[in-house]
């Protein structure tokens, strides 16, 4: 399946990308973004200019061609040591 790409209000490109276990990566500038979280979980993701996704949301939402599941939680992808350390991705972990 191919990567679904949004373009947000500030022009950032995000990428969508099924994974082979079932979830979504998520790849965009998080340079400026909040989560929340539910216990050890984040459960919702915000970055600037959007696309604001949460917990419980359809999986039609961040994928147009994956339907009938939705969003559990999110698994943060950084890179860097430290002070360093930046927010790349994000993993969509799906269920349903």
């Amino acid at each position: 399946m191919k990567a679904y790409k949004y373009r947000n209000r500030y022009g950032d490109i995000h990428t969508f990308t099924p994974t082979e276990d079932g979830n979504i990566l998520w790849e965009g500038n998080f340079e400026y973004s909040r989560s929340a979280f539910d216990g050890d979980r984040i459960s919702m993701v915000d970055p600037s200019g959007g696309p604001y996704i949460e917990q419980g949301e359809s999986s039609s939402i961040v994928h147009p061609a994956i339907e009938g599941k939705t969003v559990s939680h999110f698994e943060e992808i950084t890179e860097g040591i430290d002070e360093e350390e930046r927010t790349v991705a994000f993993k969509i972990i799906l269920v349903g």
